[in-house]
C-alpha cells in the first residue's frame, strides 16, 4: 500500500512539474511587461474548491477540480508585480492568469 501511494504521490508530481514549461511560455507571451528574467515558484496545488485570493485576501475564483499554480514576481522600471497562473494538472492548460499585486 505505501508503495502505491508512493507511486501514485510520484506520478502527482510528475505531472504538475511537467506544466512549469506550459506555465512559463504563457508568462512569456501573455504575463507582465518585466525588466528581469521569469522568476517563478514550485507548483503550488490548489485544492478542488479552494479559495484563490490576492495577497490582501480579495478573493479571485475558486475552481471545481484541483488546480496547479505558478507564481512569478517582476519588476517593470521602478514598479514591481506578482502573478499567478493557473493550470489543470491533468493536461497542463492554462485556465487564468491574475495579477496578485503591483505597485
Amino acid at each position: 500500500m505505501k508503495m502505491l501511494a508512493s507511486l501514485f504521490i510520484l506520478v502527482s508530481l510528475n505531472a504538475q512539474a511537467s506544466c512549469f514549461d506550459a506555465a512559463a511560455d504563457y508568462l512569456i507571451e501573455y504575463g507582465n511587461r518585466s525588466d528581469r528574467r521569469l522568476d517563478m515558484s514550485s507548483p503550488r496545488v490548489l485544492t478542488a474548491g479552494a479559495a484563490l485570493t490576492t495577497e490582501r485576501g480579495e478573493f479571485l475564483n475558486a475552481y471545481p477540480i484541483e488546480t496547479v499554480l505558478y507564481y512569478n514576481t517582476g519588476s517593470y522600471h521602478s514598479g514591481w508585480f506578482s502573478e499567478v497562473v493557473v493550470l489543470d494538472p491533468s493536461n497542463c492548460k492554462v485556465l487564468n492568469a491574475y495579477t496578485l499585486a503591483d505597485e
